[in-house]
């Protein structure tokens, strides 16, 4: 197995009728990922999270995964709720404001090392990243990632990491519309084919203009990216079908 995808935990209740607490079931949940990793030390794992019943479940959840997990996804309104956290107003984020939705990201991503932070929102997504340390050809980059030595978005390295991310985040974004255009995801060709008849979000673009302007980015393909204080952001705006 290379990875796992986990998710369902916004559907925790913090107390169920036979007194049992949203805490057993993170504990049992938690155990299980660590023995994955144990028998797999190269595993994968990817948390995706929903709207939480509480805060409270939400900061659990997050405090207890991150550690264990190489890359987190939630919307907006998701990392609103982590406000108290990142210390970014709520208002900023409901909005899709590219500079709010990057600092509120950033901020929490580092609480915890996080290897990668994606930010799906309606109109655009936005990455945290820091290098794979996983893959062997990019080895060199990580360690000197976490040194700080690479803070110089014109270093090969870093628009070779910033792309790749971009390209995934890009081929992603076209599967999605071309699967919410079209009900059928049939393999690349069909996607890229499908794609072509997408729209990209005019809402989503006039973000990333703002996100190079906030942070001082660089255009890449169709997103952007920047580097700020050791970690890397990535962007893209969203495309969908045009029903009109």
């Amino acid at each position: 197995m290379d990875g796992a995808l986990i998710s369902g935990f916004h559907l925790l209740l913090e107390i169920y009728p036979d007194g049992s607490t949203y805490k057993e079931i993170l504990e049992n949940s938690f155990s299980q990922l660590k023995a994955w990793k144990a028998k797999n030390k190269r595993l994968r794992i990817h948390v995706e999270f929903g709207h939480f019943a509480s805060r409270e479940i939400a900061n659990s959840v997050f405090s207890k995964f991150a550690g264990i997990s190489g890359s987190i996804g939630m919307n907006e309104d998701e990392l609103s709720m982590f406000n108290n956290l990142h210390g970014v107003p709520a208002k900023g984020l409901s909005n899709m404001e590219a500079e709010a939705v990057g600092r509120a990201a950033c901020k929490l991503a580092s609480l915890h090392g996080l290897g990668t932070l994606f930010i799906h929102t309606r109109e655009f997504v936005l990455a945290v990243f820091k290098p794979d340390t996983e893959n062997s050809d990019e080895s060199e980059i990580s360690e000197n990632w976490v040194k700080g030595k690479w803070d110089n978005k014109e270093n090969p390295v870093i628009l070779k990491a910033a792309r790749k991310k971009l390209d995934a985040i890009g081929f992603g974004l076209k599967c999605a519309g071309a699967y919410a255009a079209s009900g059928r995801l049939e393999g690349r060709e069909f996607v890229e084919k499908e794609a072509l008849k997408l729209e990209e979000s005019r809402f989503g673009r006039e973000q990333l203009e703002f996100f190079l302007t906030a942070f001082n980015g660089t255009t890449c393909g169709q997103g952007a990216f920047a580097l700020i204080e050791g970690t890397c952001f990535a962007s893209c705006p969203h495309c969908s079908a045009n029903l009109r």
